[in-house]
């Protein structure tokens, strides 16, 4: 497979007044926005579920001085452009997207900086590709014994449905412009 490397990331534009400056990535999983600030040390921030790269728009600003601050808009739910059917939106699916689109900056090892259920998604990447770990900070994160939250529990018999994942997944991928 063809690596992407970033050399003049395309800014975005959408309905959401722009706090920060917006980029877009061409990754193997598909077109990703996100925030690229600062100059540094790279820290990738990582969002919840039904959430985006939003959640950090004031800690960036604080440390973009001394830091190259990065937030990813990934598929769960708080995106604004839909990945391909194909791509894999399993938590291990997520952090193989995490991975492209680490590549696709052609960043070899990054501080992690996570909340909410973003911090279950970073737990498995550190577990996939420790070698791309320099620190993990997690802020306020599902882990093992809390991971779905309560009020998510009924995915975990709602999975073994046949279809159910399939059209969850889907649900995700949907353009937010073309219903509201």
């Amino acid at each position: 497979m063809q690596r992407i490397v970033n050399t003049n990331p395309t800014k975005v534009k959408n309905n959401i007044p722009i706090i920060l400056n917006r980029c877009l990535a061409k990754t193997k999983s598909g077109e990703i926005e996100y925030v690229d600030e600062g100059k540094g040390i790279p820290i990738l921030f990582i969002h919840g579920t039904l959430s985006n790269s939003n959640t950090w728009r004031k800690i960036i600003p604080e440390l973009s001085s001394r830091y190259r601050c990065i937030a990813i808009d990934l598929p769960l739910g708080g995106h604004s452009i839909p990945l391909e059917n194909k791509v894999d939106l399993s938590p291990n699916g997520i952090a193989n997207i995490i991975k492209d689109f680490l590549d696709y900056l052609t960043i070899d090892k990054i501080i992690i900086v996570s909340n909410d259920t973003g911090g279950a998604y970073t737990q498995i990447f550190a577990s996939l590709y420790p070698e791309s770990i320099d620190k993990l900070i997690f802020s306020n994160c599902e882990v093992q014994e809390v991971f779905p939250p309560s009020k998510f529990k009924y995915l975990i018999k709602a999975v073994k449905i046949p279809g159910f994942t399939f059209l969850l997944g889907n649900a995700f991928k949907i353009k937010k412009s073309a219903y509201f």
